[in-house]
């Protein structure tokens, strides 16, 4: 039986130039790959497509792009991908031996890249049961309301804690809820 190797994982976003073949260059608008994979027979993915003249999510199947297909093939998990006419931003998980693999690819063929940022990966930039479990309280409860339906004190005491962890909890949740939104935009 052969044995487990821990990785490093590291979180990155890396923008590459758009592909010449890419039906954006053609059409316009964007797209946004909300999840992206490869199948047997090509890309697979769920992507919200947008343009001057509607917004939609579609499912495609089969999709050739070998820009994306050399990024899926050097092991590295791709998170999005938001695709405009000059540019493909990627948000991608991977190990660091993935990542240098993607970027000598990138060389070898040629692309326009640009890293935009390469951190450690770590479970606590995600939200915490305890973290999500106030959240939704003090959603449901009325916190984020103007005004406010209801005080931290309130909420701590539902939860049988402090008003101090609970403060301490919310200000967590939403520092990595809005890394979270603001690293897919």
């Amino acid at each position: 039986m052969g044995s487990s190797v821990l990785l490093h994982v590291i979180r990155a976003k890396i923008r590459t130039s758009t592909p010449e073949c890419c039906i954006i260059r053609k059409h316009g608008g964007s797209l946004r790959f909300k999840h992206i994979w490869m199948g047997n027979e090509g890309i697979k993915g769920i992507i919200d497509v947008r343009s001057p003249d509607e917004s939609r999510t579609v499912v495609v199947e089969n999709h050739e792009c070998s820009l994306a297909v050399e990024i899926l093939d050097s092991g590295v998990m791709v998170i999005s991908a938001e695709v405009e006419r000059d540019s493909v931003v990627w948000v991608l998980i991977c190990s660091g031996d993935a990542f240098r693999e993607l970027i000598t690819k990138l060389e070898e063929l040629n692309v326009d890249y640009e890293i935009i940022y390469k951190i450690k990966f770590s479970e606590d930039e995600d939200v915490s049961y305890k973290e999500y479990e106030i959240l939704k309280l003090a959603f449901e409860m009325g916190f984020f309301e103007n005004p406010r339906r209801v005080k931290l004190e309130d909420i701590a005491k539902r939860l049988g804690i402090s008003k101090s962890t609970a403060s301490d909890l919310i200000r967590r949740a939403l520092k990595k809820v809005v890394r979270m939104y603001l690293e897919s935009v």
